[in-house]
């Protein structure tokens, strides 16, 4: 059997809309990954090695899982509390560490674009400011 990127990116796709990400623009900010890499994964032109571990542990898939549904078979789910956190959850180590990963496989613009939404994310607004006001 050969490899069917299609189905893992309908797959992929499917699994995003069920865990509540209509959007492809608010999974990437929360994977950390681009809009444009997740898009073509999604549309079935595959993605490199790291891409494919951070959307396997988003899922709560085993690592390889992208693989196995690519040639046909099903994910191993893992028990939903080892799931991926929310990039406002991560810690700064965790988050530079993510980069390098981002860095490696997309190169540096798309791991300090990471870093940018990471940061925006452990920023609160102060409390009682409107928004929007001046």
């Amino acid at each position: 059997m050969r490899e069917d990127k299609k189905r893992l990116g309908n797959y992929i796709r499917n699994e995003r809309v069920n865990l509540g990400y209509l959007t492809l623009q608010r999974w990437a900010d929360r994977l950390g990954i681009s809009e444009r890499t997740l898009g073509k994964l999604e549309r079935g032109y595959g993605a490199g090695p790291t891409t494919l571990a951070v959307v396997e542990n988003a899922l709560g898939w085993t690592p390889g899982d992208c693989m196995r549904i690519a040639y046909g078979q099903e994910p191993r789910r893992r028990d939903p509390v080892h799931r991926e956190k929310p990039l406002s959850a991560l810690t700064r180590d965790e988050a530079y560490e993510r980069a390098r990963q981002i860095e490696a496989a997309e190169g540096r613009d798309a791991a300090y674009d990471f870093i940018a939404r990471w940061r925006a994310s452990q920023e609160e607004p102060p409390s009682g400011a409107a928004r929007g006001s001046a």
